[in-house]
């Protein structure tokens, strides 16, 4: 695959050794991979023109959380189509809390390399259905 070709994902996780697992499993698989230490960072960088073709966005974050930064999202209309898989550790979500969130798709950590790719998979055919 060239990387004309390649698929841009951007990995919203603050916990350093997540995001780079992601990054290492995510060039493996020849996307290319975009990070973000948090969600101010990952705003900063889609509204200077990063366009991924799916966001992976961890929940549980110091300052802006997933929550915060998928509300952001939303209320963005030029970010609002990028597709989103939702990445946590949290047990039962409550189904009003999910709904806020809109249409993602939800991954449980720990996952393992096929979950996740299924996921991406997932919301990018999400996104190809719109």
């Amino acid at each position: 695959m060239s990387p004309a070709h390649k698929k841009v994902v951007m990995v919203i996780e603050d916990d350093h050794d997540i995001r780079a697992s992601l990054i290492e499993l995510l060039e493996d698989w020849e996307f290319v991979p975009v990070p973000a230490s948090d969600g101010e960072v990952a705003l900063r960088l889609l509204r200077e023109g990063t366009e991924p073709a799916v966001i992976l966005l961890d929940l549980r974050m110091p300052g802006m959380t997933g929550w915060d930064f998928r509300r952001r999202q939303i209320a963005d209309s030029r970010l609002i189509k990028i597709p989103v898989v939702v990445m946590t550790a949290l047990g039962a979500i409550h189904e009003s809390d999910a709904a806020k969130m809109g249409d993602v798709t939800w991954l449980r950590k720990p996952f393992d390399p096929p979950g996740l790719a299924q996921a991406i998979a997932a919301a990018a055919r999400a996104e190809d259905q719109e």
